[in-house]
């Protein structure tokens, strides 16, 4: 179904509003303190960059307006006075024909190419567009507001989980460094050897270590791995592995990309390593950029290559924790770019448990990690869902759709999200220091097809759904008057997002059993039971 635009208007999105200058207001970043009296808004992302206290940059608003950062794209809705930030802040007022709210909304329907850190001003005004009369916009706005305001909200809560993931993980790795991890199994295992015992340190740094469980002990850094170094020109092997810090992400351990000495443009002489290595960036240590690779190639020589002597996944389970982190950290050098030297390095105690003991902690480990992959898996599939729900909602909304039924993808975006939040939900709620041992099975149970939604059941079935149906009884208390979507809506004490999405497959389903007829299109759609 078309929605019938015939009466919104054709505009230059640069027709829809006067731009403020901020030629003599504006402020760099480094001007900005972390508290003061007048708030400055720049193009990144959070909505206020910092404080100021000169009240000759203030800008001083009689109504709303927006935001567009010129580098970044960033649309922000402002409402107070503010101090702009330097170059790319454009301060744009809407027209007098537009409802402010209504202007900020379809700044951020319009897809702008990303350009880099290149300008995207001039996109944005040149894009086309088209604007209702003011009392539609009201409606447009006073609905998004209310079905977008729920996708924040799910997008606020969704943002909790890498906190929730970065504390488990390290509950588990401190756990797995500690002893408690095998706590059980060491009551059954108590005879166990431990091949370094003769290695053993009891202070670092002129500080007494902490209490390990029996077995265990503290070894230096270099009588538990060798540090390699085998510097090459890496010219010689175009086709080669290139490792850098940038391609390793923090604190987890994983390989980000895999690119070629090629590829890199790599010139100055690089590290070589092999498979069976652990590779540790000692360029700002308190990154905690360290992996395994079970390949060969080069690498930055701002890395070391390490040889484990103890089993290699439970030295990186050491290297990965937040104590290995805290001593590196304390040793490292130079201000401006801080690294740990092989020296420092080297005397960095170790704790290590009994040989066999060693390889079960790091399977008990992988195992605990892998379900925070699959959790993390999760929730990028959840926001990827939520930032694409919100960007077909305005597009809706724009195309004149948002107050008809909505289409089987979208809606099937509606179920997704709110399915895939569940489980998040769900299994996060199961992620905490306390309880490592209570994780369960994460869910592999997949969203049927969005089309099952919309199927003609089979007659007992639609007899039952029609028997049922809330949306037909209302249309049906009064056959004579049609109501709009909105005032279906309103019947309903309970406007949740997962209400709204029920009401939208609702209607669908009865227009495919012809139950009820549609009267208009567009945002002027009606409703009326047959």
């Amino acid at each position: 179904m078309i929605a019938d635009l015939s009466n919104w208007s054709d505009f230059k999105c640069s027709q829809l509003f006067d731009q403020i200058s901020t030629n003599t207001k504006k402020v760099k970043t480094k001007e900005c303190k972390e508290a003061g009296k007048y708030p400055v808004v720049d193009q990144g992302a959070s909505v206020v960059a910092g404080y100021v206290d000169d009240e000759t940059k203030l800008i001083e608003l009689e109504s709303p307006v927006c935001i567009f950062g010129d580098h970044t794209r960033a649309i922000k809705w402002i409402d107070f006075n503010f101090v702009p930030g330097a170059d790319g802040t454009k301060v744009l007022k809407p027209k007098d024909f537009l409802n402010p709210r209504f202007f900020y909304y379809l700044l951020n329907s319009i897809y702008i190419e990303d350009k880099g850190y290149a300008r995207h001003f001039k996109l944005l005004k040149s894009a086309d567009v088209k604007v209702p009369s003011l009392d539609e916009q009201q409606r447009i706005s006073d609905k998004l507001d209310l079905v977008l305001a729920k996708v924040e909200a799910a997008q606020a809560r969704l943002d909790k989980i890498p906190t929730i993931l970065k504390r488990f993980r390290q509950s588990v790795l401190a756990a797995a460094t500690s002893g408690e991890l095998t706590k059980d199994w060491r009551e059954k295992n108590n005879d166990c050897v431990n091949s370094l015992t003769e290695f053993f340190i009891t202070e670092y740094d002129g500080k007494k270590l902490g209490e390990l469980p029996q077995g265990w002990g503290y070894v230096s850094f270099k009588d538990a791995a060798d540090i390699k170094s085998n510097l090459i020109d890496p010219r010689l092997t175009p086709d080669a592995i290139h490792l850098a810090p940038n391609h390793i992400e923090a604190n987890t351990g994983k390989i980000l990309e895999l690119v070629t000495v090629e590829q890199d443009g790599v010139k100055s002489n690089k590290h070589q390593f092999y498979s069976g290595q652990i590779i540790y960036s000692k360029i700002r240590p308190y990154l905690n950029k360290v992996c395994t690779v079970d390949f060969e190639g080069v690498c930055s020589a701002d890395m070391y290559p390490i040889v484990a002597k103890v089993d290699r996944e439970y030295l990186l389970s050491v290297m990965l924790s937040d104590e290995f982190v805290n001593y590196t950290s304390q040793k490292q050098g130079r201000v401006v770019l801080p690294k740990i030297n092989q020296k420092a390095l080297n005397k960095i105690p170790i704790p290590v448990p009994p040989d066999t003991e060693q390889v079960e902690v790091s399977r008990l480990t992988s195992e605990l990690l892998s379900k925070a992959e699959v959790i993390e898996k999760q929730y990028k599939a959840g926001k990827a869902r939520l930032d694409r729900l919100a960007q077909s909602i305005l597009s809706r909304a724009f195309r004149g759709d948002l107050f008809l039924p909505l289409s089987q993808s979208t809606a099937s975006d509606f179920g997704k999200t709110r399915n895939s939040f569940s489980k998040l939900k769900t299994e996060s709620g199961k992620l905490n220091d306390t309880s490592i041992s209570g994780i369960t099975e994460s869910h592999t149970d997949q969203n049927k097809d969005s089309n099952q939604a919309f199927s003609i059941r089979p007659h007992d079935l639609d007899k039952e759904f029609e028997a049922k149906s809330e949306i037909l009884r209302l249309l049906k208390a009064n056959r004579r008057t049609s109501r709009s979507l909105q005032e279906i809506f309103d019947a309903f004490e309970n406007t949740s997002f997962e209400v709204i999405d029920n009401i939208f497959i609702e209607i669908r389903k009865l227009l495919k059993l012809n139950l009820i007829e549609q009267i208009g299109n567009g945002a002027n759609s009606k409703f009326k039971a047959k």
